[in-house]
């Protein structure tokens, strides 16, 4: 005789089950994920202490002590990213967490390649006297043809510039264009 079971009855011995693979999972590993987090704080606390006493004009050993307090409270949160050990405030972390994820998404789901850019930064820089240097061309190019592009720089480093010859590209290309900024100042520039 075939009887079914109930439901129920095999939900409950499935989360029994994963219950106890989730407790012996942790048992295993809780030993070796706390040396790695020690590890990461250790290295974090080398570089970021010892500029943390000096501007605060305190020993290093009491910022040693108010940073361990802070991430154990979660007033800070310390991550490892490509190797590299990070500190954020709680809030800061979401926000890189969730611009990372958009990036990826938007990386995932390129626009439309411009075609023709090197003939189009050629046509600029003849109309309107400017000389892009090559990393700017190479920004333009990749901007236009990834669909993204994080240009960086300092002060008078021509990321207004490079940014400007991708918009009158897009423009000649019939594409609509809308900017965020951070200041005024910005913005009457772009």
């Amino acid at each position: 005789m075939n009887k079914k079971l109930p439901a129920w009855i095999v939900l409950t011995v499935i989360c029994l089950v994963a219950a106890l693979a989730l407790a012996f999972t942790y048992n295993g590993t809780k030993d070796r994920i706390a040396q790695q987090e020690e590890a990461k704080t250790v290295a974090v606390r080398q570089a970021l202490l010892p500029a943390a006493a000096s501007y605060l004009e305190i020993e290093e050993e009491l910022a040693d002590e108010i940073l361990y307090e802070m991430i154990q409270d979660l007033t800070l949160e310390l991550d490892l990213i490509n190797g590299r050990e990070f500190i954020f405030t709680p809030k800061m972390h979401q926000c890189e967490i969730y611009i990372a994820a958009r990036m990826l998404m938007m990386l995932n789901f390129p626009a439309q390649s411009i075609t023709g850019v090197e003939e189009a930064v050629a046509a600029i820089e003849a109309q309107s006297g400017i000389q892009y240097a090559q990393q700017q061309k190479q920004a333009i190019t990749e901007a236009l043809s990834k669909g993204m592009l994080i240009l960086t720089g300092g002060p008078g480093t021509g990321k207004t510039t490079t940014l400007n010859g991708s918009l009158n590209i897009l423009g000649q290309n019939g594409e609509r264009v809308y900017l965020a900024v951070p200041t005024a100042r910005a913005a009457l520039r772009m």
